[in-house]
């Protein structure tokens, strides 16, 4: 008993240091900031996608209307067996080129290394294509570039959203994440980024690029900024606050996929010698499972229920702040109704998805 409250209290310190680290983040940039738009380099979209029929479309518009005309955009087929391929060919113009990987070229990592090797661009913008933004997006981005010292830039990424339930709490626990990797990335300790949106000068690649060594189905984005701040240091790392730069995806379709989803981004923690990563995937995963098994004991006897009370109490006191502040910029201040059922589930599928990441195969299309 002694040793199990002991145990918890040590968690729940580390923890709410943590959440208070990352809101701290939050707060202290001037997100109203007016960026320099001095010069113009020449950005290269690197696009990689695999059977993706139903959504590049949308991408391809996107890049079409930016504001920002000095880019190229460069789309890297993995062997896709729907129209994806022949929808970019239909849309080709001047600044786009077209790479189909090779008969021996298979999977992501191999697919975005090919489109960085083919690029002419200072800045390379990494993008899914299930990904749209708005007109200003890589002028926003452009924008910081020239205004910052940062060489590995993190922008915003969202879920598109709509009245759907599950969506909505899909939605909640991603921007969790987005807010997460800001607040870290703004008191130099990054350790978490979205390969929807994210941008480093190209003369960076060739020490940054073994990603992962092909032993993750996930996290080619989380390895690339790892390897980013091991080689050049936490301070070159930017978040870039701007609403115009947001780029906007869609959720997972179902639980299944969500919980797949989950999976595959728990399953790389394995790989992680990031510090930051290594500190806030424990502490995350030993906090959740801390409430979840003080919820079980409590079943049994009465002694555990007041401090799973207070446990789970403190969880939605203290994940709440950040939470307010990121669905303000991002402009989802309606999935805070969702708030409180997150939070009844969240202590329990945390732990599960960690504890099944370990044991299941992930598959990646």
């Amino acid at each position: 008993m002694i040793f199990i409250i002991v145990f918890v209290s040590i968690v729940t310190m580390l923890y709410l240091s943590l959440i208070i680290s990352l809101t701290f983040g939050w707060f202290i940039t001037n997100k109203s900031k007016n960026y320099s738009n001095n010069t113009n380099p020449l950005v290269s979209v690197i696009v990689a996608f695999k059977n993706e029929e139903n959504n590049i479309t949308d991408l391809i518009n996107t890049v079409k209307q930016q504001s920002y005309s000095n880019f190229e955009v460069i789309f890297i087929d993995d062997h896709s067996i729907d129209n994806s391929l022949q929808i970019v060919k239909n849309n080709i113009q001047d600044n786009f080129k077209i790479i189909e990987l090779s008969n021996i070229e298979f999977g992501k990592k191999r697919a975005i290394s090919k489109g960085v090797e083919n690029s002419t661009g200072e800045l390379i913008v990494f993008t899914d294509a299930d990904c749209y933004a708005g007109i200003d997006w890589l002028k926003g981005i452009v924008e910081f570039y020239n205004s910052n010292n940062f060489e590995f830039i993190i922008s915003p990424v969202k879920y598109n959203n709509d009245n759907n339930f599950f969506k909505a709490l899909f939605s909640l626990d991603f921007l969790s994440l987005q807010a997460s990797g800001a607040g870290a990335t703004n008191i130099f300790m990054p350790f978490i980024c979205n390969s929807a949106n994210l941008a480093f000068k190209k003369s960076n690649w060739e020490h940054i690029s073994n990603l992962n060594e092909g032993k993750f189905v996930s996290g080619d984005d989380i390895f690339l900024l790892h390897n980013f701040v091991n080689k050049f240091g936490a301070k070159k790392v930017g978040y870039l606050f701007s609403q115009k730069a947001i780029v906007t995806t869609k959720p997972p379709n179902s639980i299944n996929l969500f919980f797949k989803q989950r999976m595959r981004w728990a399953s790389k923690a394995k790989g992680y010698k990031n510090i930051m990563s290594v500190f806030s995937s424990y502490t995350v995963f030993l906090f959740n499972l801390s409430i979840l098994v003080l919820l079980i004991f409590s079943l049994f006897s009465h002694l555990f229920i007041e401090y799973f009370l207070l446990l789970f109490l403190l969880k939605i006191i203290s994940d709440l702040p950040i939470l307010v502040v990121s669905s303000i910029f991002f402009k989802q201040t309606k999935l805070l109704f969702y708030y409180i059922p997150m939070q009844l589930i969240y202590f329990i599928y945390i732990p599960v998805i960690a504890v099944l990441s370990l044991f299941l195969k992930i598959k990646w299309k």
